[in-house]
């Protein structure tokens, strides 16, 4: 979880969004590591698929 969701979380102010900022916050590592993966394994087929 990032630091701005436990911030959110911290202040308690009940709003809508900042729960739902919350409760989102896990699927961020989604983003940031699973799409990088999927772009590096779509390079790396296409790279193999040239060069032989």
């Amino acid at each position: 979880m990032g630091r701005v969701a436990r911030d959110i979380q911290a202040l308690a102010t009940g709003s809508s969004i900042s729960r739902t900022i919350y409760k989102t916050s896990n699927w961020l590592h989604v983003a940031k590591y699973l799409t990088p993966a999927i772009f590096l394994g779509i390079f790396a087929a296409l790279t193999f698929a040239l060069l032989s």
